[in-house]
């Protein structure tokens, strides 16, 4: 019985002994570091309503955006959605947005892609309205890539009755972003 008496004193005081479980906020686990990328937006007018979704590092943009959308627009027109996500970049073109986008707004059936420092305009747009939205871009991002539709040809590849040599098409098609 004494035996016994000294196992059951044993076995109840190391139950007693437990480690502290670590403390959450002291948590000393590595993190691992997500690569930066670009903030983006895409806007696109589809017949006057106009959709927008992008990405961006914090609220402020995130507002600023919103804000510029607002003013081309009007309430209740545009409708879309910008995520935040601390990776992302601050944005070179936020600055001349709200300008720029009051010259894209009466164009339907046009896109815009804003990423980085290039942007981008696709869709159905004539090569005048392409030349003064080409314009406006200048103004409003300068150094930015205009690429896509903001591409305008030279006089000399659109002359009437002239034909486009092959190797002219070849590149020029070569060099359009997809």
């Amino acid at each position: 019985i004494a035996l016994a008496s000294i196992m059951a004193v044993a076995i109840l005081s190391s139950a007693c002994q437990r480690t502290p479980s670590p403390d959450p906020k002291n948590d000393s686990a590595p993190t691992v570091a997500r690569a930066q990328f670009d903030a983006v937006l895409s806007v696109v007018n589809n017949s006057g309503a106009i959709r927008f979704d992008g990405t961006v590092g914090d609220d402020a943009t995130r507002s600023r955006i919103e804000q510029a959308l607002l003013s081309a627009y009007g309430a209740g027109r545009a409708a879309g959605d910008i995520a935040v996500d601390t990776a992302a970049r601050p944005p070179k073109w936020v600055e001349g947005l709200a300008d720029f986008l009051k010259l894209f707004e009466p164009l339907t059936g046009a896109a815009l892609r804003f990423e980085g420092d290039s942007i981008v305009l696709s869709g159905n747009v004539e090569l005048e309205q392409r030349r003064a939205l080409r314009a406006g871009a200048e103004r409003a991002f300068p150094g930015a890539r205009l690429q896509g539709l903001f591409e305008i040809p030279s006089e000399n590849a659109v002359a009437p009755g002239k034909t486009i040599e092959p190797a002219v098409l070849a590149k020029t098609l070569n060099q359009m972003p997809v």
